[in-house]
């Protein structure tokens, strides 16, 4: 990351390339697992303060398409309201 940040000359550039972006094709390569085929359904939450940094959630909502921010008792709703059988 120090050699980036040099020849970049931005440390928080630097920062996002070495680790935040890694990460984030990681996350999307394990919730693609849950996806074979188009008639799929999965529920899958992120349980980690920095999905709410309005740059992740872009990221996120733009691959996963429905992205909400929820608390805890919304939370319990959305697992509930969750249907599982197919269309």
């Amino acid at each position: 990351m120090e050699i980036l940040a040099a020849r970049l000359n931005d440390r928080k550039l630097a920062w996002e390339l070495t680790y935040q972006w890694p990460a984030i094709v990681r996350i999307k390569q394990a919730v693609g697992r849950a996806f074979r085929s188009e008639d799929d359904k999965a529920l899958v939450i992120l349980m980690d303060r920095r999905f709410r940094e309005p740059r992740l959630a872009r990221v996120f909502k733009d691959y996963f398409g429905k992205y909400v921010v929820v608390n805890d008792e919304e939370l319990i709703n959305e697992i509930t309201n969750f249907n599982l059988t197919p269309h």
